[in-house]
C-alpha cells in the first residue's frame, strides 16, 4: 500500500464517521451499575450478581435500547451475563419503564426476559433506579449417553430478578 492510498483510506474513513458522530451527538448515552439477586419462584435458590448497563436513547424518545455485561455468582461458580433489551419510558419525575429482551450467559444458558424499571431522575446527573425481571432460561447440558458419547439436553427454568442501581448521563 502506498502512502497516497493510506491517506485516501483515512479520508474515506473520516467521511464515513462524520454522520455517525453527528448522530451520536443528538442522542442520550447513559452508563449504569447495579447489584441484586436472581432467584427461582420458590425463593429457595438466590444468587447475587452485579450488572453494568449501557443505555442508548434518541433525544426526546420514549424508548431506549440497553445492553451491558455482568456477573452472577452461583454456588462456587461465576457466570458472565450479557443482556440486550428494549425499554419503553413513561413519566417524567418518576419513570415507569416496561422492558422486553433477551440474554446470554456463559453457563451456557440463554433466554428471554420481561420486566419493569422504575427510575428517579431528579435534577442531578445521577439517576437511581430499581429493576425487576421475569426470566425464562433455556439451559443446554451435556449428559453421558448409555451407548457412549454424550447427549445434549435442553431444559427451561423460570426465575425472578431484582436489581438496585444508579446510572450516569454521559451527555
Amino acid at each position: 500500500m502506498t502512502a497516497n492510498m493510506g491517506s485516501m483510506s483515512l479520508k474515506w474513513l473520516a467521511l464515513l464517521m462524520l454522520p455517525m458522530t453527528q448522530a451520536c451527538a443528538g442522542q442520550e448515552w447513559n452508563l449504569g451499575l447495579s447489584g441484586g439477586v436472581l432467584t427461582d419462584f420458590t425463593l429457595r435458590d438466590a444468587s447475587p450478581g452485579l450488572q453494568t448497563m449501557v443505555e442508548y436513547r434518541p433525544k426526546a424518545a420514549r424508548f431506549s435500547m440497553n445492553t451491558g455485561a455482568g456477573t452472577l455468582f452461583v454456588e462456587d461458580r461465576t457466570w458472565l451475563t450479557v443482556p440486550f433489551y428494549f425499554k419503553v419510558i413513561f413519566g417524567e419525575r418518576v419513570r415507569f419503564c416496561p422492558t422486553l429482551g433477551g440474554f446470554y450467559w456463559t453457563r451456557p444458558a440463554w433466554g428471554v426476559m420481561a420486566g419493569l424499571d422504575v427510575e428517579f431522575p431528579g435534577r442531578g446527573w445521577l439517576v437511581p433506579y430499581l429493576s425487576t425481571n421475569y426470566l425464562t432460561l433455556s439451559i443446554d447440558e451435556d449428559s453421558p449417553s448409555k451407548f457412549g458419547g454424550s447427549d445434549s439436553d435442553r431444559s427451561r427454568v423460570h426465575g425472578l430478578g431484582a436489581l438496585i442501581g444508579v446510572k450516569v448521563a454521559l451527555n
